[in-house]
């Protein structure tokens, strides 16, 4: 079962996913990336980065699949504490997803972070950004589109992209059973899957290692959680 990458479609996938079932999916998401470090891997990446920009200038980050927009939210409190500005732009389809992010930012009424109802795959910038970032997201790809999407952001990200995924073990698909006994059928059919979906360190870095004129770093970390980052060579 974890030998290779599932390829099955999630329920959450489908355009016309119920209503019901992304609200309660993207709510169990939030609480992942809260409590299961998918918001703490973003903060430890940019807090290492803000060192090479002045504090003069707002870091500009692309993120995609963003959801409800939970992990753009909480960095965006986090660096005003430490007098930082970033300035998001969120990509997102799921109109669900969308409603319940237009709400939280309008609550919070941060100006930095910007929504857009829009496909990373059809995105075309106007002014390039200085990073990206993908939690959960690139898992729903099989490995050619992940390539290609990395490619695609090449064009117009200048420091680094990082993908902040799932990783594919027993440990963490039992954990998660356990966790799930209590919600639905076709909620706990997805965060399986994705599991399943996801990504061992040793085969995304064969993976990556694809990328021409790339340099790749990814990383094991805690609650089954993996990330890479990934800097072009001409790039900073």
């Amino acid at each position: 079962m974890f030998e290779v990458r599932a390829n099955e479609s999630e329920f959450l996938d489908a355009r016309d996913c119920d209503p019901q079932l992304a609200s309660s999916s993207y709510r169990f998401m939030r609480l992942v990336n809260r409590f299961a470090g998918g918001t703490k891997v973003v903060k430890d990446f940019l807090a290492k980065e803000f060192s090479k920009h002045g504090r003069n200038r707002p870091i500009s980050v692309l993120d995609i699949g963003s959801g409800t927009c939970d992990i753009p939210l909480a960095v965006t409190e986090w660096a005003r504490k430490k007098s930082r500005r970033i300035e998001f732009s969120c990509l997102e389809t799921n109109h669900t997803a969308l409603k319940i992010a237009e709400k939280n930012i309008r609550k919070r009424g941060f100006d930095s972070i910007e929504l857009k109802n829009e496909s990373i795959f059809e995105f075309d910038p106007r002014q390039p950004f200085d990073y990206a970032v993908g939690s959960m997201f690139f898992h729903h790809f099989q490995n050619e589109q992940v390539l290609a999407l990395i490619e695609k952001l090449r064009s117009y990200v200048l420091r680094g992209i990082l993908i902040n995924d799932l990783r594919r073990n027993l440990m963490s698909y039992g954990g998660c059973s356990v966790l799930l006994c209590p919600l639905s059928k076709d909620l706990k059919h997805d965060a399986l899957l994705s599991i399943r979906k996801g990504f061992k360190a040793d085969e995304l870095s064969r993976l990556l290692s694809g990328l021409k004129d790339a340099r790749v770093d990814v990383k094991n970390h805690s609650f089954s959680r993996l990330t890479a980052v990934i800097r072009f060579d001409h790039r900073g």
